[in-house]
Formats: structure tokens, sequence, C-alpha cells
């Protein structure tokens, strides 16, 4: 950087932003070759404050309210004003950059490396230390914390950047940030982030900052960032419950929760013509999934086939236990001896059970040879589970014969948006906790990762019915196979009981030689 450029830089946030070599979504480039007019208009707005916080003026408005759909480069556009304050104020500065978590820190400061690797110029003046960004040359330094960190806070700040407000597991971490920031009167606080829940307490925030715009400045954008792939929004739409969906790349401040299937997806998924198997069929991979509810809540056991040769889902059997009347339990030798006879006729590759619920019952099959795998209920599984049963209803990837309690299971889930992503909620009635839901939704992850694993057989031919057209199921092939031995062994019994000829080998090769 030669002495004309530091003078334009100084004296314009703008021109130092464009000049920037950054990482972008399409190679390393000069943002002024790939900023988008968005982006643009957000820097101009933020202009005037960028040069009152250097000169330690009073700017037009300390108040800046900046959300974007996801992917929309919040984190980067807001890294680069701080970055120009950082080495042009006049006076020492004192920022903070607050995370939700450890993880999102780590994605702010990932950023903040990146943009002084690919600019040595700017890195001769701006060093990381120890999660802070500090200027020597003017004293300035920016801390960078996290929500869930022993983080000190307190002090006088200059310009706060609240990173995903709407990530922030409560409000007291983002409320005592605000207050730090206010200490200042010529100090900027800049929030950032996506679209969340109606009527949380983020919400309120943005109605706070939409009702003050002597206050707040507002940069809303909400539409996909326009360097994104096409095509991945499109895959993003059909995995994705439509709330959350519209949410994360529309900008659609969403209601908590929301009917998770449409009944156009459910009667898509009803064949009426279907009927359950009575066990394992040629060209089928089977799985199961295990919802188990001890005291006062029902059981449900689902089976579901995958076929070889489309990789598509059938539900091929169910069953459901009630609690006892007198003791208000399910029987759980009953569901035992019921798993034992799945494995049996069906022999599932993978049996899905609640982690939380049937680890013992689950070890007591495992030792009898039932390959049982927990499905975890932690932020991740409940996450997992959601969005492929989403996925496969939206998708046309299941087929269910007609079980009227599951379809009413199936229109009485809820999705639910947490900070951790998303779950299935459902009310708990006389019949249960929509059990038979549950344990079509515990088995399908497991499908989706068998099927994956299993690609179809092309051509491929079954050795049990090698010419394909017996008509009869896998488990009545083995009763047919079991019936044959045990004629066959009558037939030894008998002639091992028959008084021997001693003749009997003479005459046998006598006739064969002679052509009898």
């Amino acid at each position: 950087m030669n002495p004309e450029q530091a003078k334009r830089f100084k004296a314009d946030p703008l021109a130092f932003i464009e000049s920037l070599v950054i990482p972008s979504g399409r190679g390393i480039k000069r943002f002024k070759e790939c900023m988008f007019p968005f982006q643009r208009t957000f820097f101009e707005q933020m202009r005037p404050i960028l040069i009152a916080l250097a000169n330690g003026t009073e700017p037009p408005i300390n108040r800046v309210w900046l959300e974007r759909t996801k992917g929309g480069s919040k984190d980067s556009d807001v890294a680069c004003c701080i970055l120009w304050v950082m080495a042009f104020a006049k006076k020492p500065v004192r920022g903070r950059i607050c995370a939700s978590d450890r993880d999102q820190a780590g994605e702010v400061w990932l950023i903040v490396k990146g943009l002084l690797r690919h600019n040595p110029w700017l890195a001769d003046r701006i060093t990381l230390q120890n999660w802070k960004i500090i200027c020597e040359a003017n004293d300035s330094e920016c801390e960078v914390i996290s929500a869930d960190a022993d983080s000190a806070h307190g002090g006088r700040v200059d310009i706060t950047f609240l990173n995903e407000l709407v990530h922030h597991q409560n409000e007291d971490f983002a409320s005592t940030i605000a207050d730090d920031a206010a200490k200042m009167p010529f100090g900027v606080m800049v929030i950032a982030s996506n679209a969340g829940i109606q009527n949380s307490w983020a919400h309120s925030w943005k109605k706070n900052a939409e009702e003050n715009p002597d206050v707040w400045l507002m940069s809303v954008m909400s539409e996909p960032s326009p360097w994104l792939n096409a095509k991945d929004i499109e895959d993003a739409r059909r995995r994705e419950p439509k709330a959350r969906f519209e949410r994360l790349w529309y900008g659609v401040w969403s209601s908590a929760s929301s009917a998770c299937l449409s009944e156009e997806d459910i009667q898509a998924a009803l064949n009426y013509n279907l009927r359950p198997q009575a066990g394992a069929e040629p060209g089928y991979v089977y799985v199961a999934g295990l919802d188990l509810g001890i005291s006062n809540d029902h059981s449900a056991l689902a089976v579901i086939g995958i076929a070889r040769s489309t990789q598509r889902f059938r539900l091929v059997y169910t069953r459901e236990w009630s609690p006892d009347e007198t003791s208000g339990k399910v029987n759980l030798m009953d569901v035992e001896q019921e798993c034992l006879e799945v494995y049996k006729r069906f022999r599932p590759v993978r049996f899905g059970y609640d982690a939380w619920q049937a680890v013992l019952l689950a070890q007591r099959c495992e030792l009898q040879g039932i390959p049982m795998e927990a499905m975890q209920f932690s932020s991740k599984g409940l996450t997992l589970m959601a969005q492929t049963l989403i996925e496969c209803f939206q998708n046309r990837r299941i087929e269910l014969y007609n079980i009227p309690k599951l379809i009413t299971d199936l229109r009485r889930l809820q999705i639910e948006e947490r900070p951790f992503g998303v779950r299935l909620t459902s009310t708990r009635d006389s019949e249960g906790h929509q059990d038979l839901a549950t344990a079509l939704i515990i088995a399908l992850p497991f499908a989706v990762e068998e099927a994956k694993v299993n690609p179809p057989e092309i051509g491929a031919v079954d050795l049990l019915d090698p010419k394909g057209f017996s008509g009869l199921s896998l488990y009545q092939i083995h009763l047919q196979e079991m019936e044959e031995e045990r004629a066959l062994r009558e037939e030894e019994d008998r002639l091992l009981n028959t008084p021997e000829d001693p003749n009997e080998g003479f005459v046998a090769a006598l006739n064969t030689f002679l052509g009898y």
C-alpha cells in the first residue's frame, strides 16, 4: 500500500473494502469485482457511521440491524467494516465480536485471519493474538468472545458486533452485551442474524428496531444470496420443512411449530392395495424401529422393507402395545418376544431403538443375535429423524399400507424449530404419544443409510428363487425347505428300520446290467 492509497483508504471505508482481496465463492477475487448491489448499499449506509467511529465523533445513527438469509456474507461484511476502523482510527478503539458459541466465534476468527492472509499489507498493520484483533499503531483492540465461554464482560466498548442473535440460547448474554454497548454515547452496535421464530425474545428485539428508525438502521435481505447454486436451494426445499426453508432462505420469521407433513404427502404414501408381509420377501432388505414406552405409555414396532431394485421403502409390518390396565405398564417380555419373532421372520439388518428407554431390552436382544442400534435423541439425532421423515415423504420414497392409527399419528406430528435445528413434537393422548409414527421415524434413518450401502442390483439373481416366479415369500420358502428336510429324514428313518436283504445289492447291480 503506497501513501496515496493509504490516504484514500483512510478517507473512505468503501474504497478500502473494495480493494480487499477476498476468498469469494468463485475463487480469490478483489471485492470490487464480485460485490453485489445489496452489499454495496450496506457499506454505503455504514460509511458515515464508520468514519464517525474512527474520528471519535457522534455517528448519525449508532444501532444497526443486519438481517440476511443463510450464506449471505453477514460475518465477512461486518469483519471488513471492523478491520477498517481498527486500521485507521485516529484514537484507540475498543471492539467486541460476540458469538453465540465457540464454533461461531471460530468462524469469525477464521474470516478475519483469511482476510489478513490475502492482504499482506493489512497484516503488517493488524495482528491476531489470543482471540484479539490488535492494531499497535493506534493502540486499538477488538476481542472475540462467545456466550458459552467464561468470557469477561463489562468495560467500555466503541464498536460491538453481536452475531447470530437467533442462535443465542437465552437473552441474558445478549442483554449484557447490549447494556455494555450503551455505556458509550458514541458507541456503535451491529446485530447480525438470520430470520428466527415469531414471538421469541429475538423477534421482540427486531420489532423494537423496526419501531425506532431514529435509533436503528435496518438492512434486511429476504431472498437467497445471488452467488448460491439454484440447484442447492431447490435441494434444500425438498429436504427441509417448509417453515424452516422459508426462514433460512427467504427470511420469513416462522411460528415455533407447524405441521410436519402435508395431507398431500401422507396420501401420496398410502397404498390401499398393500397388505402387511408375513415375512421377508425376495428383493428386499429390512430394518426395524422400536419405540418403547415403559410407564403409562404405549410401545410400538415398525419394519421397513428396502426394495433392492428401486431403493424405495415400504412399511411391511407394525405392532403396538398398550399399558396394562392394572399396572399401567407395558409387558416388556411381550415386546422382547415380538422383537425375536420379527427377527426370525424378516432378518432386519439393523434394529433401531430409543437410546433413552430401551437400553436393557436392547442388551437382552443383542445376546440373542439381533443387530440392535441406538438412535440418539440428541440435538443431532432429533434433527436427522425430522429431516429424514420429511425428505422420504416429500420425495415420494415411502409406501404405507393403511393403518388408521399410524395415519392419525402422522397428521398430529409438528415440526418445531430449536436453536440446535429442528425436532418433531406431538401431543400425548389416551392412545399414546404417536408411538407408531415414532417407531417409523426411528427406523427411517437406518433405512436411508442401508440403501446407500445396498445399491440396486441390476440383473441380480435371487439364489433362493433363481427363476423369480415361485410366488412364495422368503418365510414361506424356509417353511417349504423345512418340510422337505423333515420328509427326507422320515424316509431315512424308514430305510434304517427295514430288515436288510443280503442279496439286495447283487440283485440291484444285475438289474442295472441287464437294463431292467
